[in-house]
């Protein structure tokens, strides 16, 4: 699976320059020509639009330190400093392998052009139990992307096709589905390198994402814990706390660690003499809160809308101008707030031997796990101590001058003196210079102990502001455009009036969300993202209207627009809310008639984004409604039903489109992965649509085709095994004139050369799948016998 990027002036003369390189090197004598891609997070990064100067290089057939030397060797060439100004480099740095400093690679660090290049070979991992740090031996690109963390991580950029590379097969589905997926079983992924468990957290909430349910499982079994303990250094642990702290979800990255059980291994230290165990039971009302006085800031998407809410946001406000400065005089008071919401639940653990009266006070429990636990700096430890120690404090004088204030509902409740403001300024002076953290603290500590809040309200500022938004600004917009499929509780209609497109869909007094005001749909995005579990059950009746009219706009960027939107949704959507109210069906309905979107009807620049859009959507959908049940159910009987209309129909309609036919095939693996066995009731119609694709007259005119016919039909191996040597002869026709093509090629591409690689491979496993079947041999001894060049391709 291919996909191209556009790169900037910088990217692209970097390109130019890496390039150059590897043709310099492949003049050398000894040396063949090095294919280079860059790998990992900048790759990632590219396809979310978001800047990266950190590089990743891998190459494929020297060490990051020998191309470093070679590269430095051509920088010095009089030629090459005529064509490459030298100012754009800096001095190369090698770095020698050395396994007992975790370093078991040869690599070169540089800077060019304002980038941080690392340099290393593509390579192959083995794990032993006791250690995070693996063997390593060099590797095919397939196999460097299979050792990484996750699919999104995998993804590299081929510097010679400019072409993104998905060897994974997941990566780039898995980004448009916005999720966080090991590429192998990921229960042996975290065994292998449980530190794996903290980057998965990292980053979901860094990009707002949600972890794959498998790998939420995994996560949470307690043998990935013990390893997470036993493996990792606490120096790691508290590196990934702070960069998911200071990361722009916080919130989220607190929750995973709440809901996945695994604060007690985060924060924790050895050989502890407390007397009782930090308290998560009412923790996540802490971090609840914090998020509602962290939204309040100015520049929030819906701060217009906020600054009208309810009385209880304009006080969230208040509280947060007070508490998280925005001045340089306090830089840190956001991730400071954040660090000690971490250790509420520590705020009431006590040392089982009382501390000592006289002399230096030794540190708290709190104080221990960030000294002990996360290897904190001095001044973490001074904050999270310092908190601790004036938590009772600052809860008195919060109280008084509560208490001290005149009673609405009983005028002659008696008064009680309230602090002077003498006596606050010389508390704040005790507090030290972070008092307003340690304010900050004591008032989240209150939350998790008390029935309300620290606005003596009920725990639901946040949704007061949601409900403004979606009562008072989202529906008044979206209220002509309400579908006749639901009932006005936004349920579905058991007889629904028709209701097809007309001249209302033109016209803006219908329709002011499209033409009066688009920005509102960025408004609801901000909205549903905001959402989690609880908050549909109460809101989905005002969530759906919108939600179904954006999709089923006539407009294709609406279109578009409303299935990411609906991706959103479903990942906070509970299933039984889909089937209790037919929403489920409705949303299948609506968005099956799309998957005939195909040229010439629908032009080729519009059919491929919402051919994409609505795949993706409804495999999210069918997941959600039925779960991944692998018997024979209407989840089963959904995924038919897009096959057949949308693949099989589709490719029949538009399959001369090779950019169509790409498509097709890219989200026939993701059904086929889908469906599982039950796959193989397709095979004889769709088998015969891969080999066609693969024998075509001109299939090497386009590659990424038939780089996505192998993918998918690798995906068919895995899955429908059982009956492929009912389809042997075929599979093994398409892909043995498709090689013997590729080997016919005078000046074969590199994209060619590893296509041809692939089909050796997907040829070897369906031999392999084949081998018991008595005809499928007899055939492969003949190809044998009669071409030389098949023989130990099939080696049977």
């Amino acid at each position: 699976m291919a996909k191209k990027v556009l790169l900037n002036e910088q990217e692209a003369t970097l390109r130019r320059f890496l390039l150059d390189v590897c043709n310099y090197i492949g003049t050398l004598d000894g040396n063949s020509r090095p294919h280079l891609r860059i790998t990992g997070g900048w790759v990632r990064d590219k396809l979310l639009e978001t800047a990266s100067n950190d590089i990743d290089i891998g190459i494929d057939s020297m060490t990051g330190r020998e191309f470093g030397k070679l590269m430095k060797q051509y920088l010095e060439m009089p030629e090459t400093k005529i064509k490459h100004p030298q100012s754009a480099f800096t001095k190369l740095a090698i770095i020698e392998a050395n396994p007992e400093k975790s370093k078991h690679l040869e690599t070169t660090t540089t800077k060019i052009l304002g980038f941080d290049i690392d340099l290393v070979n593509l390579r192959k991992e083995t794990y032993s139990e006791d250690s995070r740090n693996p063997q390593m031996e060099f590797g095919s690109p397939a196999e460097d992307a299979l050792r990484r963390d996750f699919t999104v991580n995998a993804l590299f950029y081929n510097l010679d096709e400019s072409e993104i590379e998905d060897f994974t097969g997941q990566g780039i589905e898995d980004m448009k589905l916005r999720k966080i997926k090991t590429p192998l079983r990921p229960y042996q992924t975290f065994k292998d390198d449980p530190l794996r468990v903290l980057r998965a957290i990292r980053f979901a909430s860094r990009l707002g994402w949600s972890i794959d349910e498998d790998a939420e499982q995994a996560m949470s079994d307690s043998d990935i814990g013990d390893a997470l303990t036993t493996k990792i250094s606490r120096e790691r642990v508290g590196i990934e706390l702070t960069k998911m702290l200071k990361d722009p979800r916080p919130y989220q990255a607190l929750g995973f660690i709440d809901r996945l059980d695994l604060y007690h291994i985060v924060f924790t230290m050895f050989n502890n003499d407390f007397t009782q165990a930090a308290n998560t039971k009412h923790w996540k009302k802490s971090y609840g809160q914090l998020r509602a006085i962290v939204n309040a800031a100015t520049g929030d998407p819906a701060q217009h809308l906020i600054e009208r809410a309810p009385e209880a946001s304009k006080n969230l406000m208040n509280i947060r101008s007070i508490l998280l400065s925005d001045s340089t005089h306090a830089p840190d008071d956001v991730y400071h707030a954040w660090l000690l919401c971490a250790f509420v639940p520590w705020a009431r653990v006590s040392p089982a031997v009382p501390q000592k009266q006289k002399g230096k006070t030794p540190p708290r429990p709190a104080a221990l796990v960030a000294r002990d636990g996360l290897k904190a700096d001095n001044n973490t430890i001074k904050l999270v101590d310092n908190a601790i120690r004036d938590l009772n404090e600052i809860i008195q004088i919060k109280d008084a001058a509560n208490v001290a204030r005149p009673s609405i509902t009983s005028p002659v409740e008696p008064r009680h003196k309230s602090p002077t403001r003498s006596e606050q300024g010389m508390a704040i002076r005790r507090w030290g210079p972070y008092w307003r953290s340690s304010v900050m603290f004591a008032l989240l500590t209150q939350v998790a102990e008390n029935s309300k809040d620290i606005l003596h309200e009920d725990s639901k500022q946040f949704e007061a502001i949601i409900k403004d938004i979606l009562v008072h600004h989202i529906k008044p917009l979206f209220f002509k455009a309400r579908t006749p499929l639901l009932t006005p509780a936004a349920r579905q209609a058991i007889s629904p009036l028709p209701g097809p497109h007309g001249p209302s869909d033109f016209d803006a007094t219908n329709k002011p969300w499209k033409f009066h005001s688009p920005h509102v749909v960025t408004i609801f995005r901000w909205v549903i993202s905001q959402l989690d579990v609880p908050l549909v059950e109460v809101h989905w009746p005002l969530i759906i209207p919108p939600l179904l009219a954006i999709i089923d706009d006539v407009s294709i960027t609406y279109k578009i627009k409303g299935c990411s939107l609906l991706l959103l949704f479903l990942n906070v959507c509970p299933a039984n809310l889909l089937e209790r109210t037919g929403l489920g069906e409705i949303f299948h309905a609506t968005l099956v008639p799309y998957l005939l979107y195909l040229p010439s009807l629908t032009p080729e620049e519009e059919s491929i984004p919402v051919l994409d859009a609505t795949y993706t959507a409804l495999i999210a959908l069918i997941k959600v409604r039925y779960g991944t049940s692998d018997t024979e159910s209407p989840r089963t009987r959904a995924l038919d039903v897009i096959f057949r209309y949308g693949i099989l129909k589709g490719y029949a309609h538009a399959g001369e489109n090779v950019r169509i036919a790409r498509l097709l095939m890219e989200k026939a693996s993701d059904l086929v992965r889908a469906m599982g066995l039950h796959c193989v009731k397709h095979l004889k119609d769709f088998i015969p649509v891969i080999s066609g694709i693969l024998t075509a007259p001109f299939a090497t005119a386009y590659p990424p085709l038939l780089e996505a016919a192998l993918q998918t039909l690798r995906t068919i191996l895995v899955n429908g095994w059982p009956r492929i040597a009912f389809h042997g002869g075929e599979i093994l026709g398409g892909l043995i004139i498709c090689w013997r093509r590729l080997e016919d090629e005078d000046k074969p591409t590199s994209e060619l050369v590893v296509i041809q690689r692939s089909i050796e491979a997907v040829l070897r496993a369906a031999v392999q799948l084949l081998e018991g079947d008595d005809r499928t041999k007899r055939e492969l001894y003949m190809l044998q016998a009669y071409s030389s060049r098949l023989k130990n391709l099939l080696d049977v």
